[in-house]
């Protein structure tokens, strides 16, 4: 069986071949006196996710975002690095790459991986499985795409930051 995101964006286990379409368009414009970058590459482990969470949360407080905004962004990238240590890599962990983009007021995240998606195990009493449901109440739009190369999120939140 094989996973692939619906046109909602949401995970749908489907039993059938289907096309890639790619989700991803680039990031536009890429430079520029108005474009804010921030890129950043660690092994996916829990602590470069959390010590990654606290960068992204510096950079996005020098664009302008505070209070309930800036939280929904924080988390939303903190849960698909969480899913990125939880399920893309068996074994030693391989890269997260935590790509964030702003211009004109919009605040594109988008977290990438090279691994292939693997079930964790469960554990009782969790709470396991909300980290989708929870990145698209928190942004504006998610984007999604896995494939043999790896799983990528963008996530982006309109009118986020004074333009």
């Amino acid at each position: 069986m094989r996973r692939t995101t619906d046109v909602a964006g949401h995970l749908a286990t489907l039993g059938l071949l289907t096309a890639e379409v790619d989700l991803l368009p680039p990031l536009l414009p890429t430079t520029g006196p108005s474009v804010q970058a921030f890129r950043h590459r660690e092994d996916a482990t829990p602590m470069n996710a959390s010590q990654l969470r606290g960068l992204l949360n510096r950079w996005l407080r020098g664009l302008g975002l505070t209070g309930d905004l800036l939280e929904d962004v924080v988390l939303a990238a903190y849960e698909a690095m969480a899913n990125v240590v939880d399920h893309a890599y068996a074994g030693e962990p391989g890269p997260l790459d935590l790509h964030a983009h702003a211009h004109a007021g919009t605040c594109t995240i988008t977290i990438a991986d090279q691994g292939r998606w693997r079930t964790a195990p469960p554990t009782s009493g969790s709470f396991r499985g909300r980290g989708l449901g929870m990145m698209h109440e928190l942004s504006n739009e998610v984007l999604m795409r896995s494939n043999e190369r790896g799983t990528t999120v963008r996530m982006i939140w309109r009118d986020a930051y004074p333009a």
